[in-house]
């Protein structure tokens, strides 16, 4: 017996490029794995009250030979449905469940803590939970400890960890396509003798990656070692530039004032690094893996992080979640050593992306598991 698996998937002005955030590229990599199982006949994305003439072709979804389907055209033939960046609605659920579909909520958003931020800002757009029931949730690791009890109090269903999958298909598929010069990959060597081009590239839109720490951290290290810090860039935080909270911040650093740090726009990861980054110097709170972090590995940049997932695969230079000092410390250590012990890293780097791989046999047994928990027959 085989069975066919429908993702729900949303396009719109929020969302018309493939590179616009980590969730879409997900539900990619979720379908490539889901394929793999023996038993399941077809993998397709799932839409409903949208315009499917108005996708975008930035949107990849020929590169990934990905079906997408009007609700109404499977719900007769769909055996489980994973709510992915489509919100699934309770009449969607229904009309799903009377034909004996299981549905699954795929979760990779550190929901709990930016809703918490939207309560005592009273800010909209909160995940609001809307009644559709779900026979599982499937959680991404870096989310478990923040959201576990939430979704599955919230839900009623059982919340599972499900392994993060990455695949560096649409960064390739860049270096293929795009017009200006693209030298992607660290250059063994490349850090001049004026010093490293120091990158800080979290979106600042949460308390769980922003760039505070690193402005401390890149403050230290150009502090007492101006001849090895050439510049920092400070991305996405160009909108922010006159906010209180970052005008008198960094305006009294030692970097702003003689013009080695600077606020930037909001930029393609892969496109950055490969023009103006030596290091990318990153910080997180509760979500120890991200894309951002995969796509610098896999150009073997050094990436000064404070990830214990990462740090378990050894791979980057690892501070101490708050330490800035420790921050600096492995900044200038990365500076210092990247280039000698180069080789050791880019076969650390390449055991990562492999463990990550939507076609690794650990990952697709472990989303078999998953689905023969739902009960389905394979």
């Amino acid at each position: 017996m085989t069975i066919n698996i429908g993702i729900t998937f949303f396009w719109g002005k929020s969302y018309n490029n493939i590179w616009s955030n980590g969730a879409g590229q997900n539900m990619y990599f979720l379908k490539q794995c889901l394929e793999q199982i023996e038993g399941v006949n077809q993998v397709y994305f799932v839409y409903w009250r949208n315009d499917k003439s108005e996708i975008s072709d930035n949107l990849k979804l020929d590169l990934m030979n990905i079906d997408i389907y009007d609700s109404d055209e499977v719900i007769d033939k769909t055996d489980v449905l994973i709510e992915g960046t489509l919100t699934l609605e309770p009449q969607i659920e229904a009309e799903y469940r009377k034909r004996g579909a299981k549905i699954v909520s795929y979760r990779m958003g550190n929901d709990f803590v930016w809703d918490m931020e939207k309560m005592v800002h009273n800010l909209p757009g909160v995940r609001a939970f809307n009644g559709t029931k779900y026979d599982a949730v499937w959680m991404i690791p870096q989310v478990m400890t923040t959201n576990r009890c939430y979704l599955e109090i919230m839900t009623k269903a059982p919340v599972y960890e499900v392994p993060h999958l990455w695949d560096p298909v649409f960064l390739d598929d860049m270096a293929k396509t795009v017009k200006e010069p693209f030298e992607f990959g660290y250059k063994r060597g490349q850090i001049e003798s004026n010093g490293a081009r120091v990158s800080v590239m979290e979106p600042n839109i949460s308390i769980s990656k922003n760039c505070m720490l690193p402005i401390l951290i890149g403050e230290e290290a150009y502090r007492h070692h101006p001849d090895l810090v050439k510049h920092i860039y400070l991305c996405n935080t160009y909108d922010k530039k006159d906010d209180d909270a970052i005008f008198n911040y960094i305006g009294y650093t030692s970097a702003v004032k003689a013009g080695v740090m600077s606020v930037e726009t909001r930029h393609i990861t892969p496109l950055f690094l490969a023009e103006y980054t030596d290091i990318l110097l990153s910080f997180q709170w509760e979500l120890p893996l991200n894309y951002m972090y995969y796509e610098a590995l896999y150009g073997n940049y050094p990436l000064v992080h404070n990830s214990p997932m990462l740090k378990a695969h050894r791979v980057g230079f690892y501070y101490d979640y708050f330490d800035a000092y420790d921050g600096e410390r492995q900044l200038i250590n990365a500076i210092k050593t990247y280039d000698a012990d180069f080789d050791t890293h880019v076969e650390r780097n390449k055991q990562l992306i492999d463990y990550m791989s939507p076609f690794n046999k650990r990952n697709v047994r472990e989303h078999q598991i998953l689905l023969e928990q739902l009960g389905v027959n394979l």
